[in-house]
C-alpha cells in the first residue's frame, strides 16, 4: 500500500516539476527574445513573467519620463529603429529666439516649497551659465514648462504639441542635479544608458533587474548624441543599482573598472556640449567645453568628460579657477549623503517601489547662489495645477464611468475628464 502511494506521489511530483520547468521555458527573455520591442511588456500572471506582447504604458517610463500618446509612439519607433531621435523626434524649443539665445517660458506652481524653488533656481543658473538656453517667466506663450508638485520627479521629453510641459518636483526631488536632469528631458534628451552604443561601455546585468522592469533597460536606436562619447558620469545616466531586485548592480562598466556614483551631481562636459550642439549655440560664445575652460568643485582627472560644472559667483574678485571661488562654492552646500526618499513614488506604483527613487539623487542645497535670486523676486509666474489629464483619455473616461473620480490616485491624473480642476 505504501509503495503504491509513494508511486503516485512520485508521479505527481514529476508532473508538477515538469509544469514548472516548462512554464519557465515558455517565459521569454524580455526584451532579447522579442521581435518587436515594447514600451511596456504584458505581464503573465499565471507564469509571473513578462511576455513579448505589448500593452499601453500609462504614465511613467524609465521611472521619470511621462508619456502621452505622441511620446509613446516616438519611444516605440526608437526601440524598433523606425525613426531617429534627432530632429522632429526631439521636439526642440525653437519657437522663441532673442539674439543668439533660445528662450523657454516657464511658470512656478505656488505650492512648491522654498527648497524646491531654490533647486530650480540653481539648475536654471547652470543652464544660463553654460548654454544659450534662457528660461524666462511665461507671458502669454502657448508652449511653456510648468514646475509643479506631484509624486516623484518626472517630465515629458521635448516640447509638447499640446502646449504645457509639466515637470514634477515632488518630495525628495528638491535638488539641483535632479532638476537639471528633468529639464534636460524637457528640452529633448533621453537617458544616457539608452544610447545605442552603450554596450561598448557598460554591461546590463539582467539577472539582477526586478522581474517586470526589464523594459527600463532597452536601447533606443539612433539617438542623436552629436558625436560626443558615451559618458557614465552624465547627469542623464542611471545609477549602478537602478531597479535592482537584490541590491546588486544592474549596470557595470564593460572594462571592469569601478562604476563611480557621480551621476546627478550636476552637468558634465558632455552634457553641456550636447545641449549646445542640439540648439546650435554660438560656438564663439559657447564653444565646446573642456576642463580647461571650467571650474570644478572636485577634481576628476582621468577623463575630460568626467567633470562637473559649477555655477560661477557674481563676486568680481572671484575669477574662474581661483581658490577663493572654489571655497565659496563649497560653502554653499553640505554633503549630507543621499536624502531620505521614502515618500517619493511615481504615479503608478505603491510605497514598495520607492527604492527606484534613488536613481536620481544628490545632496540637498542649503543656500542659493547669489546670482540666482533674481529669478524669483519678480515676474516668475505662479499658477495652480493645469486642467489636463495625465492618463490617456480612454482610461480617464473609464474611471469616470465607474464613478472612481474621487479615488486618491485618480484625482491628480484625470482632472479634466473628471471635472475636478481647481
Amino acid at each position: 500500500m505504501f509503495r503504491i502511494q509513494y508511486k503516485y506521489i512520485s508521479l505527481f511530483l514529476v508532473f508538477f516539476s515538469s509544469l514548472m520547468i516548462n512554464g519557465k521555458k515558455n517565459c521569454p527573455r524580455v526584451p532579447h527574445d522579442c521581435e518587436e520591442k515594447c514600451v511596456k511588456y504584458e505581464w503573465d500572471k499565471a507564469r509571473k513573467c513578462s511576455t513579448c506582447s505589448c500593452e499601453l504604458q500609462d504614465g511613467l517610463f524609465e521611472l521619470d519620463i511621462m508619456l502621452d500618446l505622441e511620446t509613446e509612439n516616438i519611444v516605440k519607433d526608437l526601440l524598433n529603429n523606425k525613426k531617429k531621435a534627432g530632429g522632429a523626434n526631439q521636439r526642440k524649443w525653437l519657437m522663441n529666439k532673442n539674439g543668439d539665445k533660445w528662450e523657454i517660458p516657464y511658470v512656478i506652481d505656488q505650492r512648491l516649497l522654498p527648497v524646491a524653488t531654490d533647486a530650480i533656481a540653481r539648475a536654471i543658473a547652470d543652464f544660463h551659465s553654460y548654454t544659450c538656453l534662457r528660461f524666462v517667466p511665461r507671458n502669454q506663450e502657448e508652449k511653456f514648462i510648468q514646475f509643479f508638485v506631484s509624486r516623484g520627479c518626472w517630465s515629458y521629453v521635448g516640447v509638447r504639441s499640446s502646449g504645457v510641459n509639466l515637470l514634477s518636483i515632488g518630495t525628495g526631488c528638491e535638488q539641483k542635479g535632479v532638476v537639471i536632469h528633468e529639464l534636460m528631458h524637457a528640452i529633448g534628451f533621453w537617458h544616457e544608458q539608452s544610447r545605442p552604443d552603450r554596450d561598448n561601455h557598460i554591461t546590463i546585468v539582467w539577472e539582477n533587474i526586478r522581474t517586470g522592469k526589464e523594459n527600463n533597460f532597452q536601447k533606443m536606436l539612433n539617438i542623436e548624441s552629436y558625436g560626443f562619447p558615451y559618458d557614465t558620469y552624465s547627469v542623464m545616466h542611471y545609477k549602478q543599482t537602478a531597479f535592482s531586485r537584490n541590491g546588486k548592480p544592474t549596470i557595470v562598466n564593460t572594462d571592469g573598472s569601478p562604476f563611480i556614483e557621480f551621476q546627478h551631481e550636476g552637468f558634465t562636459v558632455s552634457d553641456v556640449n550636447q545641449i549646445n550642439a542640439m540648439y546650435q549655440c554660438n560656438a564663439s560664445v559657447y564653444g565646446m567645453a573642456t576642463t580647461a575652460s571650467i571650474t570644478t568643485e572636485e577634481s576628476i582627472t582621468d577623463s575630460a568628460s568626467k567633470t562637473t560644472f559649477v555655477p560661477p559667483t557674481t563676486e568680481s574678485e572671484n575669477e574662474p579657477g581661483s581658490t577663493t571661488q572654489k571655497t565659496m562654492l563649497r560653502s554653499t552646500t553640505v554633503d549630507e549623503g543621499e536624502p531620505d526618499l521614502t515618500t517619493m513614488t511615481d504615479l503608478h506604483t505603491t510605497i514598495k517601489e520607492t527604492t527606484d527613487s534613488q536613481l536620481f539623487t544628490t545632496a540637498h542645497p542649503t543656500t542659493v547662489p547669489e546670482q540666482t535670486t533674481d529669478l524669483f523676486t519678480t515676474g516668475a509666474a505662479t499658477t495652480t495645477v493645469p486642467c489636463i489629464d495625465l492618463w490617456n483619455l480612454k482610461k480617464c473616461k473609464k474611471m469616470k464611468n465607474k464613478s472612481r473620480c474621487s479615488k486618491e490616485n485618480v484625482i491628480p491624473n484625470c482632472r479634466k475628464t473628471c471635472e475636478i480642476c481647481v
